[in-house]
């Protein structure tokens, strides 16, 4: 009895002692001593309210569970974790839990201020001992928990770095998790769902094996704020998120088998109302309303990562460039702080490259705002509906990439494009159109070039490019281009240039072998206007602006090894207008109704070119250009005739007045002008026609020539008031001082004073005679009666005064003061002897008797005396001759004899030089010998008396000693 007695009670006690240490002791010992126990030998400071063991159905349950850091603040709370624990298990050698759950955990991750993590201080550190190596594999033991639930679950996120106090809350959660084992092939499932922030949702839902390690599953992220999360990540960011949301579908599979393997297959992932501004101004940088990737699939350790499409839709970017020339992106996105990251170390054998593929990348109304401010004045261009589909994009380096692009600029050009290509050989052909683009939006960016603005000019493009980056590099492109309605004024907004329409057909540029060819050009309705101001600058003066070389900057020539060809050229309705106030009086012309074409132009032929063009110059004026000329050569061969008609010349006053110092009254002007250059060598034919010229009024001019215009004009005027001129000129092109205008006015100077100061050689020219004869008209010593010998003059003079009508001749009487002196006295000593004899005759009674010695002794004894008489007479006294052939005078024995025709001879001359002519008297035979010319020629050729002038007589030197010349000259 004792011993049934004995056992019963010791059984009873070991219930009783069981119960109260399942139900009272372990209760006690969790909450009391348990902690007390870890935070002795291991420093954790666990604390638990309240503990409840059921010894008998194995429930643990604990309240209010909270774990502290070393510091004292919580890291993890519970407030209340429940276990149930079966001993089925143990016939299967297994620790069965069949459920565990916990509710309303609370973690607590922070960032202390130190920058140390909270879960890092739960446990003090021990010095580390080097671990034995286990010389055999671990097995697992058989684990199994059937059910794991978690609710009201939530985390806490703090950073306390950089006196910044970042939180992030996550929950509640809940957390549902089936057939946890660590048997071998074991699969469990098990199901996350939590709120993100007060805003978003995770549900995360799989399976996962213990023995072998693998989890697979979907996870589901709907509407995370991203705002919260990139501030705090990139808190130094210039750029501020203000909206963005994130949903994404990770369906997942990890296996640690022999390494890790990571399968994601047909992930989605989406961006919406993503808003990203500038922190000081909040200015939009990037409006995203919708960015979608899908069929996201994912290989590891193969790694290949393919995704069926990415889609941007409705996007508003608006990038800066800014003054310093640094984009707004690349400042506001980049750290405001340098990055003090150490570099990584680089593998030491080359990473298995990456295979990769995006089956189709695609924009849907995405527009770019962008500004430029570098300029001075910030320039904004807008490209809107923008639409880009890439398809293909792939790791296979041959397989072609379809690219494809639309979109509008700035309202009103339309961009299209397509291209295909290829990555390796990196080469691409591509289509481009280009629609209205206009040119005068970015006249900005030619401003610190040009001195003129684009005022308006619209371009059109239609392109072919292929491009092969081999060893060669080729590119080739095929364009049709249109620029049309331009419009180029001055900075002051006058009008410099502008046509309607500018085709350029056929471009071909390739560069192996270097060439541009165009098949055509059509130029419709050019206009250009061309200005001299004042200051003798023109409005096409210094329009391209000089830019600073720098010292290692030179000129190079143009390569020699461009091939340049430009088809015909075709010019249709051409107007230009001139304008010159530099001159006395403003000078403005008027060309129009020009047309014509230029034929090939081959730069690298010996092909000469052929030029046509034809116009209208001012109301009547018609000009025409013609000749063939040798492209980038011209110095070498040229022949162009240039042709003007009916020019009316009252419109070239203001020329006349600087140049010549006239006005034109009126006229009409023609010119036919043939240049041909051989070597450089010009030579030119300027045949000149001008109509019914007439000179107005004179003009001052320190620019005019110091010339007789208009006896030069009424010279070349003939009896239909036509002037007709040849005008030859020539010159080396090689002369750095060659002017084409330089040798022009060179010849025209030398023509007219040419005319003015031998206008007879010109007359006499245009009639085959020698014209400097007819400069003097010969008269006999102190005669005033035209020899028979310069009728012929006269008669040329008047075919030249009938040839010239504008002009006169004038008419200077000419005198020798010797010879014609001595005429006159001998013909007044012959009147008076003539007189004297015929006195005598009346009173002579001898008949043979010689009157004119008597006479001439009467007279010479009257004038002279007896005395001077006789001692004349004695020195003519002459004696014979002697044996010896010698003559004597008066000797003794001999009778001497008077020589009397020497005696008479010797009075003659004594009388005729004591007659004393006046000077008057030499004159008016002058003027009696050129009235002489001026009868003949008005009576017997019928020349207007008002065109012979009579001049002063002038004093003339006797030609020969006989002939007394009248000057004949050419007046207006």
């Amino acid at each position: 009895m004792k011993y049934v007695k004995s056992f019963k009670f010791w059984i009873l006690f070991l219930v009783v002692t069981y119960t109260a240490i399942g139900f009272l002791f372990l209760p006690w010992f969790l909450v009391n001593k348990a902690p007390q126990i870890l935070k002795e030998k291991i420093g954790i400071n666990l604390k638990i309210a309240k503990a409840e063991f059921n010894p008998y159905s194995f429930e643990l349950t604990l309240h209010h569970v909270v774990l502290d850091d070393l510091h004292n603040k919580p890291v993890l709370s519970i407030k209340r974790f429940y276990t149930n624990y079966t001993l089925l298990g143990l016939f299967n050698k297994t620790l069965l839990v069949n459920k565990i759950e916990l509710n309303a955990p609370k973690l607590y991750v922070t960032f202390q201020k130190d920058g140390i993590l909270n879960l890092s201080n739960i446990i003090q550190s021990t010095p580390t001992t080097t671990p034995k190596t286990q010389t055999s594999e671990s097995t697992l033991p058989n684990i199994t928990l059937n059910a794991l639930n978690m609710t009201e679950g939530s985390i806490v996120y703090q950073d306390q770095r950089n006196h910044k106090n970042f939180q992030y809350h996550l929950g509640p959660y809940h957390f549902v998790a089936r057939d946890i084992s660590t048997q071998k092939d074991r699969i469990n499932s098990y199901s996350f769902q939590t709120t993100l922030h007060n805003k978003g949702s995770i549900l995360w839902k799989g399976g996962m094996g213990i023995n072998p390690f693998k989890v697979y599953g979907v996870i589901q992220v709907k509407d995370l704020n991203l705002v919260t999360l990139y501030h705090y990540a990139l808190p130094d960011m210039k750029a501020s998120l203000t909206h963005g949301t994130l949903d994404l579908k990770l369906p997942y599979q990890i296996i640690f088998h022999e390494g890790m393997k990571v399968n994601i297959d047909q992930a989605n992932a989406t961006l919406s109302q993503l808003i990203m501004t500038q922190k000081d101004n909040q200015k939009t940088l990037i409006d995203a309303p919708k960015l979608e990737v899908k069929g996201v699939n994912l290989k590891w350790p193969k790694q290949s990562l393919f995704i069926d499409q990415i889609h941007l839709n409705d996007t508003h970017i608006n990038p800066v460039l800014q003054k310093n020339a640094q984009l707004n992106f690349m400042t506001l996105l980049a750290s405001q702080e340098p990055s003090k990251t150490a570099p990584k170390p680089q593998p030491a054998h080359p990473a298995k490259p990456w295979e990769y593929g995006i089956h189709a990348i695609t924009t849907h109304n995405l527009s770019v705002n962008f500004i430029d401010e570098t300029l001075n004045k910030p320039l904004r261009s807008q490209l809107h509906n923008i639409q880009v589909t890439i398809k293909n994009f792939s790791s296979k380096k041959t397989d072609p990439i379809g690219i494809k692009l639309s979109a509008t600029l700035n309202q009103k050009t339309d961009i299209n494009a397509t291209s295909t290509l290829i990555q390796t050989p990196l080469s691409s052909q591509s289509s481009i159109q280009l629609s209205h683009f206009r040119l005068s939006d970015f006249h900005p960016y030619l401003d610190p070039f040009i001195n003129f603005k684009i005022k308006n000019a619209d371009v059109d493009v239609n392109a072919t490019l292929k491009t092969d980056f081999d060893s060669h590099n080729n590119i080739n492109l095929l364009a049709n281009t249109k620029i049309y309605n331009l419009l180029l004024q001055t900075t002051k907004g006058a009008n410099l240039l502008k046509w309607n329409d500018l085709q350029v057909q056929g471009i071909k540029y390739s560069n192996h072998p270097l060439s541009v060819t165009i098949k055509n050009m059509r130029l419709l309705e050019p206009y250009i206007s061309g200005e001299i101001y004042k200051n003798h600058t023109s409005n096409f003066s210094n329009l391209i602006k000089s830019q600073p070389q720098s010292e290692s900057s030179t000129t190079t020539a143009t390569d020699p090894s461009l091939q340049l060809k430009i088809g015909p050229i075709k010019i249709l309705n051409a107007t230009a207008d001139f304008g010159d106030a530099s001159l006395p009086f403003p000078f403005k012309t008027h060309i129009h109704n020009l047309n014509g074409s230029i034929s090939t132009l081959d730069f690298g032929a010996t092909t000469p070119s052929k030029v046509n063009i034809d116009g209208k110059i001012d109301k009547y004026g018609y000009a025409n250009i013609k000749g063939v000329i040798l492209p980038f050569q011209f110095k070498k061969r040229a022949n162009i005739d240039v042709l003007f008609k009916n020019i009316n010349l009252t419109t070239l006053t203001p020329y006349s007045g600087k140049f010549l110092g006239y006005k034109i009254k009126s006229g009409k002007l023609s010119m036919n002008l043939n240049y041909k250059i051989d070597n450089a060598s010009l030579i030119g034919s300027n045949k000149i026609n001008i109509d019914t010229l007439n000179l107005g009024q004179p003009v001052k001019s320190k620019d005019a020539v110091n010339l007789p215009l208009n006896l030069a004009i009424a010279l070349l005027k003939d009896s239909n008031g036509q002037i007709d001129i040849d005008l030859p000129v020539s010159g080396d092109m090689n002369n750095p001082d060659f002017s084409y205008g330089g040798i022009v006015w060179r010849a025209v100077g030398n023509m007219i004073t040419g005319l003015v100061t031998a206008p007879f050689r010109f007359l006499g020219s245009l009639l085959g005679i020698k014209g400097d004869d007819l400069k003097m008209i010969d008269f006999e010593q102190g005669s005033a009666i035209i020899i028979s010998t310069e009728y012929e003059k006269l008669d040329n003079l008047h075919k030249i005064l009938n040839k010239r009508p504008n002009i006169r001749i004038e008419l200077s009487g000419g005198y020798d003061e010797e010879a014609d002196l001595k005429a006159l006295q001998k013909e007044a000593f012959d009147h008076i002897m003539t007189k004297h004899i015929a006195t005598l005759k009346k009173d002579s009674k001898h008949a043979k008797e010689d009157l004119f010695a008597r006479a001439l002794t009467q007279l010479f004894i009257k004038d002279f005396g007896e005395k001077k008489y006789q001692e004349l007479k004695t020195s003519f006294m002459v004696i014979p001759k002697t044996d010896d052939n010698t003559t004597r005078r008066s000797k003794k024995g001999k009778k001497a004899t008077l020589d009397i025709l020497k005696f008479n001879a010797a009075m003659q001359t004594a009388l005729i030089a004591k007659i004393k002519i006046d000077h008057a008297q030499l004159v008016t035979l002058a003027n009696q010998r050129a009235e002489n010319i001026k009868k003949i020629l008005v009576t017997k050729y019928k020349i207007k008396p008002e065109r012979i002038i009579i001049k002063p007589a002038i004093l003339q030197q006797a030609k020969r000693d006989m002939w007394v010349s009248t000057k004949v000259d050419i007046s207006i």
